[in-house]
């Protein structure tokens, strides 16, 4: 069954519709993401869906390589019809409920895991409403595990973050830390993105962007994995689609301290 993080926000190892760029772009219009991810708690996976709004929230700051964001947001602010995804371990069928500009995709039960194999061909059909004219495409998957790197097990410190794998030739390697509160609704995102030209093996979210999340956030999920993406025009429309697709080993919900 899906895994459930505070305040509605959920760390993501994924296929996603998103911004080509950490900043959100207006071209891009929305979310489509396929989660699976491995923790101490075992494996699980989710799907959901997200037009019209930007995916990640607020931008805020860019700082070597690393993207703070804010607020994410928890609806779809249109809806663009039924979704289908294929070339998962089983298909998966999206359908919006409710009324703009609170949107939601209904999660089919009993999703597979792990969502999606190394190599995998996804597809996936968008039957179109809104801002977005009728879509479909491929993407194939990349490798679903990162080797050498041991998720913490520790509290997360705002003076630094530092993690490290051995370089495997993935495209991209992905850290992404989803912060959120205990007392209040405020929540953050820091996605950061290494290529494989500069991949050492290592990465770090800076302090300086650390510092920048609200002092309210008092708990944080920290996923680092394989990351790949492909952009397509969408016919007839002003939009184009980003599709990533994403693997993360991901924390359990951790303290985030000073």
């Amino acid at each position: 069954m899906a895994t459930r993080y505070p305040v509605s926000v959920r760390v993501v190892a994924l296929v996603v519709l998103v911004a080509c760029t950490h900043q959100p772009s207006p071209s891009i219009s929305g979310v489509v993401a396929v989660e699976q991810f491995t923790s101490d708690r075992g494996a699980s996976s989710d799907v959901r869906a997200m037009f019209g709004v930007a995916p990640n929230g607020t931008f805020v700051e860019d700082l070597h390589g690393c993207s703070l964001y804010l607020d994410p947001p928890t609806d779809s602010a249109l809806s663009v019809g039924e979704i289908d995804i294929n070339g998962t371990l089983e298909p998966i069928a999206l359908k919006p409920s409710g009324i703009a500009p609170h949107i939601s995709y209904l999660n089919p039960q009993g999703l597979p895991d792990p969502m999606f194999v190394g190599d995998a061909t996804i597809s996936f059909y968008i039957a179109g409403g809104g801002d977005i004219e009728e879509f479909d495409g491929t993407i194939a998957a990349p490798a679903t595990t990162l080797p050498g790197y041991q998720p913490p097990a520790t509290p997360l410190s705002r003076s630094g973050i530092h993690v490290a794998w051995t370089p495997s030739g993935l495209p991209i390697v992905e850290i992404l830390l989803v912060a959120s509160s205990s007392t209040t609704q405020d929540a953050a995102i820091i996605d950061c993105l290494i290529d494989d030209i500069i991949d050492t093996g290592t990465g770090d979210i800076p302090a300086s962007l650390l510092a920048k999340i609200p002092a309210a956030c008092d708990s944080a999920v920290l996923g680092v994995g394989a990351f790949w993406n492909v952009s397509r025009p969408v016919v007839g429309g002003n939009t184009s689609v980003e599709v990533v697709l994403r693997s993360l080993a991901n924390t359990s919900v951790l303290p985030l301290v000073q």
